[in-house]
């Protein structure tokens, strides 16, 4: 098995789908500094057990001769999608793919072929049948004859365990042990692990819904049914952004749908919703824990939120986000009235440092008073409570992904962004975020915006040097929102001006 040494895609390099014929194939594509292609093109076809990335380290290099370099995945690799046929991954069948897409990538002239370790077995078909014009053909890792030895054993062994254990466990058990023990980054690790990212505004968000906001009742269900279709398929790390829900339930609708039961005095289920929570008696979690979808069946859950606000209380998701969701006053105090008691209820009977009660008072403690347990309407609660969520910062989870740290050495200046700069900016949203990163660095970091309502001194203490809005030079939001364009580029002219 191949192993790159980074992930990172180096300037020049972009990430593409190739529709062909035959199918869509994933790829990256590597073009001259010029962006005009003098030479003849490259197509880099990847190992049994390896992808495009395999290549990301020689993709500049071969593109910085002049010629278009594409290097794919195969069906049923890494991000092309592949049917269930095993007649569809022999070498004839796979050779009739590289066929197709090297006619593509050539516009029908000759093409430069490398095949490595299985992709020179496949390579050789295309080769051989002669409907492609090939410039040159190169083989790494990989030749006419069978494996010797030890090497051939252990594949044997393991085709033969294929059909009866699957995939996943062959992985688990033998190919990633071997992988890691003979010294594997840790990048290319969490590359390797099955990991589905989750967005909680796509299933449970207020623009989900048809008939507008439904403060009392709007569940986050549909976010658990997404996070356990996931699972079932193979997915071994959930990531799940939080932000733009339309629900305050506590994240109780999500727990439903993993599994967990929230009954009454009665033993009946709770209905859908926030307000329903204020009759919770006990929380029966057994379905969840025997479902292999939690923690106990080996998934790391890693939430990534833009908000640090508790459960309770008047930070909390209730009192600051159900407005924005619908609620008036007395559906505030209701919601706030149903987490609290979900708070304490989780601390009585499932062993969850959620909450205190004393003298009928209940006061916000350990999970329910971390920061971030009110995203997303309570539902960072339950991630921290039941899933024994990570929960990050999303804009520290995303500066890791981008490897923005790297980036900071010799910059002047970032330039940095939201819609409004107002006080939840200041609560770990992505302006403060990249302030923060950037400050480690030197790197002084500038603001544009819709509008602002932070001072000077409050940006300042955010770590941001100054902003710059849209309203600054046209008061009229409808107009700012129609000539967005137009008048960022004024704002950009003006920051270069003063800042570079």
């Amino acid at each position: 098995m191949s192993t790159p040494r980074f992930l990172t895609l180096p300037p020049g390099v972009r990430s593409r789908r190739i529709e062909t014929t035959v199918g869509t194939f994933a790829a990256l594509e590597a073009m001259p500094v010029s962006g005009i292609a003098e030479r003849w093109p490259a197509l880099l076809v990847p190992g049994l057990t390896g992808s495009k990335e395999d290549f990301i380290a020689v993709l500049q290099t071969l593109a910085q001769a002049g010629r278009q370099v594409v290097a794919i995945d195969m069906r049923g690799q890494y991000e092309t999608e592949g049917p269930d046929d095993p007649a569809a991954y022999t070498c004839p069948a796979l050779g009739n793919d590289i066929d197709v897409l090297a006619q593509h990538v050539g516009g029908g002239g000759p093409v430069h072929l490398v095949g490595h370790s299985f992709g020179g077995l496949v390579t050789r078909e295309a080769v051989i049948d002669g409907r492609t014009k090939f410039a040159s053909y190169t083989l790494m890792s990989s030749g006419p004859s069978a494996i010797p030895g030890v090497r051939a054993q252990v594949s044997r062994a393991m085709l033969a365990e294929l059909p009866e254990v699957g995939i996943e466990q062959l992985w688990q058990t033998r190919m990633e042990p071997e992988a890691l023990a003979a010294g594997v980054p840790d990048e290319i690790v969490e590359f390797r692990t099955p990991t589905a990212v989750v967005e909680l505004a796509e299933a449970s968000g207020l623009r989900r819904l048809p008939d507008g906001p439904r403060a009392l009742t709007a569940t986050s269900r549909g976010t658990g049914e997404l996070i356990a279709h996931a699972v079932r398929r193979g997915a071994r790390r959930i990531v799940l952004g939080l932000g733009g829900s339309a629900c305050t339930d506590g994240g109780t609708g999500m727990m439903t749908a993993l599994g967990v039961r929230f009954l009454d005095a009665d033993g009946r289920e709770l209905p859908p919703g926030g307000a329903a929570l204020a009759d919770l008696d006990r929380i029966d979690a057994s379905g969840f824990e025997a479902s292999g979808l939690g923690p106990s069946g080996g998934v790391e859950y890693i939430v990534a939120g833009d908000v640090d606000n508790p459960l309770l209380g008047p930070h909390g998701a209730a009192a600051v986000y159900g407005p924005q969701k619908g609620a008036g006053p007395e559906d505030v105090a209701l919601l706030e009235k149903g987490l609290v008691r979900l708070a304490a209820v989780a601390a009585h009977t499932h062993g969850l440092a959620g909450a205190a009660e004393h003298d009928g008072v209940v006061r916000a403690m350990g999970v329910a008073a971390r920061p971030g347990a009110g995203a997303a309407g309570g539902v960072g609660f339950a991630a921290l409570a039941f899933l024994g969520a990570d929960l990050r910062p999303g804009i520290e989870y995303l500066l890791d992904l981008l490897r923005f740290h790297d980036r900071l050495p010799g910059a002047r200046l970032v330039i940095t962004g939201e819609g409004a700069l107002d006080e939840q900016t200041l609560r770990g949203k992505a302006p403060a975020g990249v302030a923060v990163a950037a400050a480690k660095a030197g790197v002084p970091v500038v603001a544009v915006c819709g509008r602002r309502t932070l001072d000077d001194e409050e940006l300042a203490a955010a770590g941001i040097s100054a902003a710059y809005a849209l309203t600054d030079l046209e008061p009229d939001p409808e107009v700012c929102m129609a000539q967005a364009g137009p008048l960022l580029e004024r704002l950009a002219r003006r920051i270069t001006a003063e800042h570079l």
